[in-house]
């Protein structure tokens, strides 16, 4: 799977759950905290990811199940400019799991 600066977040982000339908993509961008919720993470996901990131419209990048997540998320952040949170999706929590929503996996091959 490859990403390019052009594509929106909202189209990577459901592309990317089409192919790892147990993960999901969270955007950050700490240098502009007013264009994010409370949480960190980007309000508009129908902005091209060169237009929220550094600009590179050029810049691409590709996923293999060897790529390791905690990779993919640096690799992300250095091309692009943005940063990525992998998390695993869960089945709707109960009460008592509130907490417990989401949580890493070690590698795309493995999701």
């Amino acid at each position: 799977m490859t990403f390019s600066a052009s594509q929106t977040l909202r189209e990577v982000a459901l592309r990317f759950n089409k192919t790892y339908p147990n993960l999901q993509l969270v955007f950050f961008y700490p240098e502009k905290r007013g264009e994010y919720d409370r949480m960190g993470a980007v309000k508009d996901l129908d902005q091209p990811i060169g237009a929220v990131g550094n600009g590179n419209l050029a810049a691409h990048i590709s996923v293999s199940k060897n790529l390791r997540i905690s990779e993919f998320e640096a690799l992300f952040l250095d091309v692009f400019g943005l940063g990525v949170s992998v998390l695993r999706n869960h089945h709707r929590p109960e009460k008592s799991e509130a907490g417990k929503v989401a949580e890493r996996k070690d590698d795309f091959g493995n999701a």
